[in-house]
């Protein structure tokens, strides 16, 4: 096709097509570190993600839907690594939709929330005897009721009465 140089530093060799250098015919991958792989010719997804342990490739970063593993990668273009847990809530043409996906399905949308606990309910989740359910019960009920009488928003200080100098 076109001549080609190799660029050596130690043990590291790295042939780069001159044609394709010139005319910027890459085909870019961008790993999960941000390190960008520059490959000459086309490749399918499933040979490249053999060698990457598994994990997808999308066409953006922030995209969840990967590739399907016979898609063809073109040069010119950029795609994206993506993480390896989120590769399995994708549909593959051999297998259908992953359990996650169908999870998914039957729950409509995810929710994503934030709650404050104290330390002594982080650790009885972590040593597994309170579930997430019933911190999530307890919330609800303090959210229901309003501020219950322990929450910092009704504290007062316990004062003793002070005697009038009327004697």
């Amino acid at each position: 096709m076109g001549n080609s140089v190799a660029l050596s530093r130690g043990n590291c060799v790295s042939c780069i097509s001159i044609s394709a250098r010139r005319q910027g015919k890459f085909l870019q991958i961008v790993k999960l570190d941000g390190k960008i792989i520059k490959l000459t010719a086309p490749v399918l997804v499933k040979d490249l993600s053999r060698n990457l342990g598994g994990s997808g490739i999308g066409l953006s970063k922030g995209d969840s839907k990967r590739l399907l593993p016979n898609h063809m990668l073109n040069l010119g273009k950029v795609y994206y690594v993506l993480p390896a847990d989120a590769a399995a809530a994708t549909m593959s043409p051999e297998r259908g939709p992953s359990t996650a996906s169908q999870s998914e399905q039957s729950d409509g949308v995810k929710k994503r929330i934030k709650i404050v606990i104290t330390k002594q309910q982080l650790q009885q989740l972590l040593s597994k005897s309170l579930s997430v359910e019933e911190v999530l019960e307890g919330s609800e009920k303090g959210t229901s009721q309003g501020r219950g009488l322990d929450s910092p928003g009704n504290w007062r200080p316990r004062l003793d009465s002070i005697p009038e100098g009327n004697d």
